[in-house]
């Protein structure tokens, strides 16, 4: 979870980082990929679920809760430690909402895959997953790059400036 705190901080430009509402059509792109994609996810997370000794280096996902705000209507968070128990999905959330006040850091989610907007897993050292990053990686500045691609889940994608 510490990548999530990496990522996420505290400041109002890495705050900006993980809300999107969907709204820009690359981004509504790429949340279309993950969601199609997400069967697949599920597939390995059940499987995943029944080792012994884990397979994933990491695993999470990007999960839309809805929110009643102004201009806004979801907030994008991760949810990690995630699990399958052989019917459903369910995780952990991995930060404090901004927006989504019915909600807080630590609590149990069960995972509506309509709302997932992205997930990643490495299993293997191979990386799946992560559509709606590596958008944002094709939408930052050289500057940006260079910042962000020390820290998860830039630094996992393999991605070059």
């Amino acid at each position: 979870m510490s990548f999530i705190k990496k990522i996420l901080g505290k400041t109002s430009a890495s705050n900006d980082m993980n809300i999107f509402d969907g709204e820009e059509f690359g981004m509504k792109k790429a949340i279309k990929k993950a969601q199609q994609g997400y069967a697949s996810f599920e597939k390995e997370m059940k499987v995943e679920s029944r080792r012994i000794v884990p397979g994933f280096t990491e695993c999470f996902l990007k999960y839309a809760f809805k929110v009643e705000v102004s201009g806004l209507d979801y907030e994008h968070m991760f949810i990690s430690d995630l699990y399958h128990d052989g019917v459903k999905m369910i995780g952990t959330l991995a930060s404090e909402p901004q927006y989504a006040k019915n909600f807080k850091e630590g609590d149990e989610i069960e995972i509506d895959p309509k709302f997932v907007s992205d997930w990643l897993y490495i299993l293997n050292d191979e990386v799946c997953g992560g559509f709606t990053f590596r958008y944002m990686w094709s939408k930052f500045t050289t500057k940006e790059k260079l910042v962000y691609i020390k820290f998860p889940p830039f630094s996992y994608l393999k991605l070059t400036t």
